[in-house]
């Protein structure tokens, strides 16, 4: 290891640090958890902001760490709404990513979001990468999945406003 000079006390190592190996990091911190919210929308360039914390999906409690590499939170989502991730792989190790589909389904949830269209402009969506990424069966089937009509409706107001509805 390294000492930082500039940071008397935080020690770098020689592995180059990027998103990628973040999301590896923040899916050891906690298990099981998935990338999801607005991390994996902007991964997937849904969302045009830069995300500073690695936002996680959990079926524990909710929880924050901040480390020396960066911020990383988890909100806790119940058991039966655990699914719509991927597998990846960086470094010879695995972190999971929720599924383009499965991030704007844990959206709606945790924040209880489009209220109205004005909500749904608030986030700056952009339509040609939700087009790109987004597989309209697979959201289909996840929504079949959900038994919160509340959660539901949201979700629906998602499609109408993104005009797949």
């Amino acid at each position: 290891f390294v000492k930082a000079v500039d940071q008397p006390g935080v020690f770098f190592s020689d592995i180059d640090i990027d998103e990628e190996m973040l999301f590896l990091i923040a899916h050891k911190i906690y298990v099981p958890s998935y990338i999801s919210l607005e991390m994996a929308l902007s991964y997937y360039q849904i969302i045009p902001e830069s995300v500073y914390m690695i936002t996680s999906i959990s079926t524990k409690k909710t929880m924050r760490f901040k480390t020396s590499l960066g911020s990383f939170s988890y909100t806790s989502i119940k058991p039966e709404l655990f699914f719509g991730y991927t597998l990846r792989k960086v470094r010879n190790q695995f972190y999971t990513i929720a599924t383009c589909e499965k991030a704007i389904i844990d959206y709606c949830y945790q924040k209880e979001w489009p209220q109205g269209y004005d909500d749904f402009l608030s986030l700056r969506i952009d339509q040609d990468m939700l087009k790109k990424n987004i597989n309209i069966q697979q959201f289909n089937t996840y929504l079949e999945r959900l038994t919160n009509k509340a959660l539901k409706k949201r979700v629906m107001q998602f499609l109408e406003y993104s005009d797949y509805a």
